[in-house]
């Protein structure tokens, strides 16, 4: 596994814990890579909030710049 930061600069969007598939807001978010698939988390008002993607997935959206990775 792995962590990264990164900042969301287009539309990105992916299923949440409870089934919705919500778009991820522009904004500072955290990358984490376990198993095959990626997990995007942010904070949104008090509460933190999350969506997995497939790797194949996270790559396009980085391609894209939809997903900035931040050094």
């Amino acid at each position: 596994m792995f962590a990264l930061n990164a900042h969301i600069a287009g539309r990105v969007c992916g299923p949440s814990a409870n089934g919705a598939h919500p778009k991820v807001p522009v904004g500072p978010c955290m990358i984490e890579a376990h198993e095959g698939v990626v997990s995007i988390i942010w904070v949104q008002g008090d509460e933190e909030a999350s969506i997995v993607i497939s790797i194949m997935e996270f790559e396009d959206y980085v391609q894209n710049r939809d997903i900035r990775i931040l050094p």
